[in-house]
């Protein structure tokens, strides 16, 4: 199983029709990249707001985020004028990257989790800049983070979201991604107190989006 894939689907560029920015998606492999200052400020700016309300530092995003995930997807979408975005992040299950969340999964019934822990992948992070929201971004660059998954060998993605006020229950289930039947609380659990303290999980296989094509027209989450 391949860790750090062949990020074939890198430094394409995206049309949407309408008033849908135009974008490119690329994926971020060292600190030295020159998205990382715009991928910790969006970081921050999505995360400040609802339904979360949480506050961290360039150094924090840096350390928990960027450098646990960066040997395996950190992407991003940026445009000429504003530079990053949004960003999405994943991970394989099996790895510590975030051990406050695949140690929960890892916790429950084998019966409530119809797919291999061990083989899957963990979209860990998605997140844009409110001004580029419900605009298609998002979802394009979530069929980015699965194709990534498909083309390493991963055959499931396990995603978790607030249970309340997320917008990415909804991009996810029209993606396809099921719910899991089991909600995780997490007050108290993390470094960084949060407003949101109850996060829902959801699953989708990969299989469909192996080869996902970057076309400048398309930017659903449909394969």
């Amino acid at each position: 199983m391949q860790e750090n894939g062949s990020n074939r689907i890198t430094d394409q560029t995206v049309s949407p029709s309408g008033s849908k920015p135009q974008f490119r998606v690329r994926q971020i492999k060292s600190l030295t990249d020159s998205g990382v200052p715009g991928f910790i400020k969006v970081y921050q700016e999505a995360f400040a707001g609802p339904p979360y309300f949480e506050n961290y530092s360039a150094q924090w995003v840096t350390e928990n985020i960027l450098i646990p995930h960066l040997p395996y997807w950190v992407g991003i979408a940026e445009t000429d004028a504003e530079g990053v975005i949004a960003f999405s992040c994943a991970h394989p299950v099996a790895t510590d990257a975030t051990p406050e969340a695949t140690d929960f999964l890892f916790a429950q019934s084998a019966d409530q989790i119809p797919f291999d822990l061990n083989t899957s992948a963990y979209g860990s992070e998605l997140a844009s800049l409110k001004s580029v929201r419900k605009l298609g971004v998002g979802a394009h660059l979530t069929s980015c983070l699965f194709r990534w998954a498909a083309d390493n060998g991963y055959p499931t993605v396990v995603m978790r979201t607030a249970e309340q006020g997320s917008n990415s229950i909804r991009l996810l289930q029209r993606a396809g991604a099921k719910l899991l039947p089991f909600v995780q609380d997490v007050a108290g659990h993390g470094a960084i107190e949060s407003q949101s303290e109850r996060r829902v999980w959801l699953y989708i296989e990969t299989k469909p989006f192996a080869g996902f094509d970057m076309n400048p027209s398309d930017n659903s989450a449909q394969p």
